[in-house]
C-alpha cells in the first residue's frame, strides 16, 4: 500500500505563513516559536533555496528581505523600528540593509544603548553634566591644560582626557563609539555544513568575523576558531 504524505508547500508560502503581514507602515511580526536570544525569528533555508548552496539557519527579517527584493541585504538587515521580530522588508523604515557600524550608530541615535554604556550625563556614574563637558572642550581648545581643567571641575585627568577626545559626553558633533560586543558563551552548536560555509565565505573575503558571528548567532571567538582550525 502506497502512503501519500501531505504535499509540502513552497518555501515562500511556508515562510509567510509564519509572519503576520500588516499594513505598509506597520511591523510584520514573526509569529512562529523559533527565535534566538535577541528575539529574532529563525528559519532553516535548505540547500538550493534562496540562492544558498548549503542549508543555513537564517534570521527571518533577512529572509523577508530576500523574498521581497530578490537578494540578501548587504551586509546586514537592520531594524529601523527597533522590533527584532519585524519582517516588513517592504518598508525601509522597518527593515533595511546596512553595515554593522550603521547599526551601532542607529542604536545610539535612537537612545537604545544600555544606561551603563551611555556616554553623557545619563551614565550611572557620570561625574559631569553635558554642559560642564562642553565647557571643558571649549577651554581645552582655547589652550587650557587637562590637569588644570581636572582640578577646576573636581575630576581626575583621565575624565578630562576622555571628554576632550570625544569618548564621553556627546555634543552636537559627537559620534559615539560602538559599545563592546557582549562576551557570552554561545549555546549554539554549529553543524559541519555551517562550519564549511563559514570557512569558505571568510576565505573568499568581503565578510568579517563579527558579521559571521551575528549571522550564525555565535560568538566571534567561535568564528575565529572555525576559520583557523578545520574540524
Amino acid at each position: 500500500m502506497t502512503r501519500t504524505g501531505r504535499p509540502r508547500s513552497d518555501f515562500p508560502t511556508r515562510f509567510w505563513s509564519k509572519v503576520e503581514r500588516r499594513g505598509y507602515d506597520e511591523c510584520w511580526p514573526w509569529i512562529a516559536p523559533h527565535t534566538d536570544r535577541g528575539g529574532y525569528g529563525r528559519i532553516l533555508v535548505n540547500a538550493g533555496q534562496l540562492g544558498l548552496e548549503r542549508p543555513s539557519l537564517q534570521r527571518a527579517h533577512r529572509v523577508a528581505f530576500y523574498l521581497i527584493h530578490g537578494r540578501w541585504p548587504t551586509p546586514w538587515g537592520l531594524h529601523g523600528c527597533d522590533n527584532p521580530s519585524c519582517c516588513n522588508a517592504e518598508n525601509p523604515e522597518h527593515v533595511h540593509e546596512g553595515t554593522p557600524a550603521q547599526n551601532q550608530q542607529e542604536m545610539w541615535a535612537r537612545g537604545r544603548q544600555p544606561a551603563h554604556l551611555s556616554p553623557g550625563e545619563t551614565h550611572a556614574r557620570a561625574a559631569l553634566t553635558n554642559g560642564e563637558a562642553a565647557a571643558i572642550r571649549a577651554a581645552y581648545a582655547a589652550g587650557a591644560l587637562q590637569e588644570d581643567l581636572a582640578a577646576e571641575f573636581g575630576v581626575v585627568s583621565q575624565t578630562v582626557s576622555l571628554v576632550v577626545r570625544g569618548r564621553t559626553y556627546p555634543d552636537s558633533a559627537y559620534v559615539p563609539p560602538p559599545p563592546p560586543r557582549p562576551r557570552v558563551k554561545s549555546s549554539v552548536r554549529l553543524t559541519d555544513a555551517q562550519r564549511a560555509e563559514i570557512r569558505e565565505r571568510y576565505a573568499a573575503g568581503g565578510v568579517k568575523q563579527a558579521e559571521l558571528a551575528a549571522e550564525f548567532d555565535v560568538t566571534q571567538a567561535t568564528i575565529s576558531q572555525v576559520v583557523r582550525y578545520a574540524r
